[in-house]
């Protein structure tokens, strides 16, 4: 039977959107961090500082973008306008909190400014290879799960189509129990025929 279909596929374990909430900190303070060191700057103080926040804001921010919705909706584009919406939410933090704290002269303007430039880039091939590895891991027998469908008819034939079509759902279709005889169903439908109502 497929009910609750949306509560047995689309619920990865804790520690999985866990990881995908510290996808976009972690590339954001290691981008940072590469920042620093090909302008020759010390990472520490403002620096630090800086990677602190944007750490913790961050992951508020990037949060939301989790192992549910990188595998099972939205596809590149959504990732994509995800990721930009969310970078440029940072980016509008960080600026106001410069200009209220008035800390911007703490930084070189030039390493901010490409800070700001290659992060999104790199965060949108971070979150592409993480959306690939998590499908692939997904994908595996481990959490695939058995499904039968009770009634042959043509809800259940679309039904069949759709689960069988949509790998994402990580669900095996098994076949039918229904009570007709056998000789009342189509020839296409038989193979998929697993027993009665009261099997």
């Amino acid at each position: 039977m497929v009910k609750n279909r949306r509560k047995i596929t689309k619920n990865p374990p804790t520690v999985f959107n866990l990881l995908s909430a510290l996808v976009g900190p972690i590339i954001t303070v290691i981008t940072l961090r590469i920042i620093t060191v090909m302008y020759d700057l010390d990472f520490d103080g403002p620096y630090l500082s800086l990677a602190i926040i944007t750490f913790l804001i961050s992951f508020t921010i990037f949060k939301e973008i989790n192992v549910q919705s990188l595998v099972y909706s939205g596809g590149f584009g959504n990732q994509t306008k995800d990721l930009l919406g969310g970078g440029l939410l940072l980016l509008g933090i960080l600026l106001f909190l410069g200009y209220a704290t008035n800390s911007s002269e703490d930084f070189s303007r030039r390493a901010i400014l490409t800070w700001f430039a290659i992060t999104p880039i790199i965060l949108l091939i971070g979150y592409s290879l993480f959306r690939v590895l998590t499908w692939k891991f997904f994908s595996s027998d481990r959490y695939t799960r058995s499904v039968v469908i009770v009634g042959l008819n043509d809800l259940g034939r679309n039904l069949s189509t759709e689960i069988m079509a949509d790998k994402q759902l990580n669900l095996s279709f098994k076949g039918y129990f229904d009570d007709r005889d056998s000789s009342r169903v189509q020839k296409t439908d038989r193979e998929n025929m697993l027993g009665k109502l009261g099997d």
